[in-house]
C-alpha cells in the first residue's frame, strides 16, 4: 500500500495556519509580514510530516516553470579549469534557493548560438535566465517585439532592450598594467586566452594591452603575447615561450589566475626569481592564489555577487517586477601579492562576498 502524500493543506492545519501563509513561508516570499514564530512553526510543521512540494503542481498554478537556467558561453575547458563559471553558479543558487527555484545550468560553445537560448525560453522549461557572455545585439534581434522573456546578461554590452550585471573588465586590466609600469617594468607581456575571434572580451583585453604599451612607448613585439587554454599546463607553456624571446620580458600579465600559476611554475624552473626576474600579475583572483609561491598578485573580479545580483534582477523581472538599476556594473580591485611586489607593498585580504 502507497504511503499518502503530504499536502500543504496538511501543514497548514498541523502549524494552524492558511495555507497562503506556508505557501508564503516555503516559498520564502518577500513582504509577506509573517512573524518569527509563525514562521519557525509552519517549516517544523513541513519537517515533522515531511512535506516535499509538488514542483509540477506549483508550476501548474503560476503558470510558469520553477527552474531559472543559467546558459554558459565558455570554450568547454574554460567552464571545467577556470574558476569563473562556478563562481556565478554559487552567488545564482544562492538566492535561486532562497527564492524556491532549481537551477539548470545549459552549456553553448559560442557567443552567436542564440538559436540555443531561444528554444530554452521559448519551451518554457525555464522561468527565465542569466546568460554568461553572448551576443546580446543578435539575441534581441532574434525575439519578435511580442516576446518579452525574464533575461539578465552577465558581462554584456549594456543594451537598452536587457538588463545586464557586469564587471569593469578595462578597469581590471588598466590596473593590472599600471601596476607592473609604477614598479618599473618596461618590457611587458601577457598570456591570453586563445579564442580571441569568438571572444568581444579576449578582444577588449588585448586592445587594452597594445594602447597601453602604444601609450607609455613600450616595447612590443608579435612574441610578447602568447595563448594559452585556462589550463595550469597552458600558463606554463606560453611562459616557456616568452621566456625565449628576445628581449625577454620582465613582467607579464595572465588574463586568468590558473595560468598565472603555470606562468609562475616555469620561471622558477628555468632558474629564474619572481618577482626579481619576472614579475607576474593575474586576473580573477583565483582563491588559491594567495597560498602560492610566491603569492600570486591578481585583479579581483566580485564573480559570486555578480551571480547573485543577476539573480537578483531575474527574480523581479519573473515576478513582473521592475529592478532598480537595469545595468549593473561592479568594481574590480588590484590585489597585490608577492608575485609583482615586496611584502611591505602588499594589499590585505579581499572578504568574499
Amino acid at each position: 500500500m502507497s504511503k499518502k502524500r503530504v499536502t500543504s493543506r496538511m501543514v497548514a492545519e498541523r502549524a494552524g495556519v492558511s495555507r497562503t501563509t506556508v505557501s508564503f513561508v516555503l516559498n520564502n516570499v518577500a513582504h509577506a509580514n509573517i512573524t518569527t514564530a509563525t514562521r519557525n512553526r509552519v517549516l517544523s510543521a513541513a519537517r515533522d510530516l515531511g512535506y516535499v512540494p509538488d514542483v509540477a503542481a506549483q508550476a501548474l498554478v503560476s503558470g510558469r516553470s520553477n527552474n531559472i537556467g543559467l546558459i554558459t558561453v565558455a570554450a568547454s575547458d574554460q567552464v571545467f579549469l577556470d574558476p569563473h563559471i562556478p563562481n556565478i553558479m554559487t552567488g545564482l543558487f544562492e538566492i535561486a534557493r532562497a527564492r524556491g527555484f532549481r537551477l539548470l545550468v545549459e552549456h553553448i560553445d559560442h557567443p552567436d548560438d542564440t538559436e540555443t537560448v531561444i528554444n530554452l525560453l521559448r519551451s518554457k522549461s525555464i522561468a527565465g535566465a542569466v546568460i554568461n557572455w553572448i551576443n546580446a545585439e543578435k539575441l534581441l534581434a532574434a525575439l519578435s517585439p511580442r516576446e518579452e522573456y525574464p533575461i539578465v546578461i552577465i558581462n554584456g554590452a549594456p543594451l537598452d532592450g536587457l538588463y545586464t550585471v557586469s564587471a569593469d573588465q578595462t578597469g581590471g586590466v588598466r590596473q593590472a598594467l599600471d601596476h607592473l609600469y609604477e614598479r618599473g617594468q618596461r618590457r611587458i607581456a601577457c598570456i591570453a586566452y586563445s579564442t580571441p575571434d569568438d571572444s568581444p572580451t579576449v578582444r577588449e583585453r588585448l586592445a587594452i594591452y597594445r594602447a597601453f604599451l602604444a601609450q607609455h612607448h613600450l616595447p612590443f613585439c608579435d612574441g610578447y603575447i602568447q595563448y594559452g587554454e585556462y589550463s595550469v599546463e597552458s600558463g606554463r607553456l606560453a611562459m616557456q615561450a616568452l621566456l625565449n624571446v628576445e628581449p625577454r620580458p620582465t613582467a607579464v600579465f595572465t588574463f586568468n589566475d590558473t595560468m598565472g600559476f603555470g606562468a609562475l611554475h616555469a620561471v622558477r624552473n628555468a632558474g629564474l626569481r619572481v618577482p626579481d626576474d619576472v614579475a607576474i600579475v593575474g586576473f580573477d583572483d583565483n582563491r588559491l592564489s594567495r597560498w602560492m609561491l610566491p603569492a600570486l598578485s591578481s585583479v579581483h573580479v566580485p564573480e559570486i555577487a555578480q551571480g547573485y545580483l543577476a539573480g537578483e534582477q531575474l527574480m523581479r523581472l519573473i515576478h513582473g517586477e521592475t529592478p532598480a538599476e537595469r545595468h549593473i556594473r561592479l568594481e574590480t580591485q588590484l590585489i597585490v601579492r608577492e608575485s609583482s611586489a615586496k611584502p611591505r607593498e602588499c594589499s590585505p585580504p579581499v572578504a568574499e562576498f
